[in-house]
């Protein structure tokens, strides 16, 4: 006889958990992208200022390209205080019903990041 392994398509509360847990994941690496962005736009600025062959349109591209990504930061860590919250809430009403050990060990590091 064939034996198979038939995979039961996964409950409602898996999936919820995994969009949960992926919004939040994702949200977390884009503020951490965008702060990394920040900090090398910085250097970009200060070496184009330093450099007395740039002229100051060029140190004024820089210096705009650094106010876009700030101003883009802020919104970014709103969602994801907000994806945070609902993963932890998530995580509060349904711990018992299904395994949340990797969302809440993301939970945990993303209250780090955010304190």
């Amino acid at each position: 006889p064939r034996h198979c392994i038939v995979e039961m398509a996964p409950s409602k509360v898996e999936k919820d958990l995994r969009i949960t847990f992926g919004k939040c994941n994702r949200l977390h690496k884009e503020v951490l992208m965008y702060e990394r962005e920040i900090e090398d736009q910085r250097k970009v600025v200060e070496r184009f200022r330093a450099d007395s062959s740039k002229d100051a349109y060029e140190i004024k591209q820089q210096e705009n390209a650094l106010v876009e990504t700030e101003q883009v930061l802020p919104g970014s860590k709103h969602r994801l205080a907000m994806a945070h919250k609902e993963l932890q809430d998530f995580i509060s009403e349904n711990k018992d019903n299904i395994d949340c050990t990797d969302a809440q060990t993301l939970v945990d590091k993303v209250s780090q990041y955010l304190e």
